[in-house]
């Protein structure tokens, strides 16, 4: 067996509150970043996707599907490259919602 070490990251972005497209851009970039250093695992701050204090808006559904949209961008995004990444958004499942 091969036991070769990998490289893993974390990320501190520069997040702006309740926008996704911002945030997913911000998340581009450290992907980018992260490619062209060898890194193969890499980890953002928790729900990186929305920003973390948006209080009530977590329950708003503008917001909650601009987050999803988000994460489908960020997972094309990844499709060719070597690396997992762990991000974070509010996921609604049934009547509860979940960090």
């Amino acid at each position: 067996m091969n036991y070769s070490m990998i490289r893993c990251a974390s990320s501190s972005l520069k997040l702006k509150v309740a926008s996704p497209s911002y945030n997913k851009e911000q998340i581009k970039y450290a992907i980018d970043y992260a490619v062209k250093n060898d890194v193969r695992v890499l980890v953002t701050p928790e729900l990186s996707i929305t920003g973390y204090t948006c209080a009530d808006l977590f329950f708003s559904s503008s917001l909650l599907n601009k987050a999803e949209e988000a994460l489908r961008d960020i997972t094309e995004y990844t499709l060719n490259k070597e690396l997992v990444l762990l991000v974070g958004m509010p996921i609604k499942y049934h009547s509860s919602l979940y960090n």
